[in-house]
């Protein structure tokens, strides 16, 4: 793994992260600079940033695939080609500022079912790393799944990474479309496989639902 000192990149090296969340909003880009110092991997600089805005018909297309409405196949595709082309368009965007090593490319959750050993994310990563000329690593989630784990949530060993340097416990908690807690032992940075994580429940879900209830469709969120 990461942690294996023989696998260590010498000197600081950049990575494009890329995701987009369940409130189907955007596609957010942004490069992470990183070094090993010691047992610590650390973050130096995180930026430039990027975000692509979802286009309405393709909102509705995800949403749709991500229902308990049956979809045709094609259906499926086209929606996965459509993010595709917004994670390419994102990070080529982050790539006019600065050059990168390689690009972590999470997808577009559409279904996400552990217990039957089911998580979906859509993404075609052969075509975005054949669009942006870098290596891209993916499906985060099939792996923890495949073995019996939640796959989710994947922010732990990140917050560990970022926040974990602490000689106490730190609570980190992200407002996402479902909100998500990680519980960080004193120096995590140096374990981030000892953070603990879980989904705390509906957030920005259900308050953009609202918002586009009260709002009568004007405003997608509560600004």
């Amino acid at each position: 793994g990461p942690w294996d000192a023989s696998k260590r990149i010498s000197g600081p090296f950049v990575v494009i992260g890329v995701n987009s969340g369940t409130s189907l909003d955007a596609v957010d880009a942004a490069a992470c600079t990183l070094e090993w110092k010691g047992e610590l991997l650390v973050v130096r600089e995180v930026g430039p940033l990027h975000s692509v805005a979802f286009p309405d018909q393709l909102r509705m297309s995800v949403a749709a695939v991500a229902g308990n409405e049956p979809v045709g196949i094609r259906e499926v595709l086209l929606a996965e080609r459509g993010i595709t082309d917004l994670y390419i368009q994102a990070v080529k965007e982050v790539l006019t500022e600065t050059s990168a090593l390689f690009v972590a490319a999470h997808g577009q959750t559409c279904w996400h079912e552990p217990r039957s050993r089911i998580t979906c994310q859509l993404l075609n990563a052969q075509a975005l790393a054949h669009a942006v000329d870098l290596p891209v690593a993916h499906e985060f989630r099939q792996g923890d799944v495949a073995r019996g784990g939640q796959g989710a949530p994947l922010s732990p060993v990140a917050d560990a990474v970022m926040f974990g340097a602490a000689q106490h416990t730190v609570a980190v908690v992200n407002l996402g479309g479902v909100a998500n807690v990680t519980l960080l032992p004193a120096g995590a940075a140096l374990a981030p496989l000892s953070a603990q994580g879980e989904d705390a429940g509906p957030c920005n879900l259900l308050l953009d639902g609202l918002a586009g209830r009260v709002f009568q469709g004007s405003a997608r969120f509560d600004e």
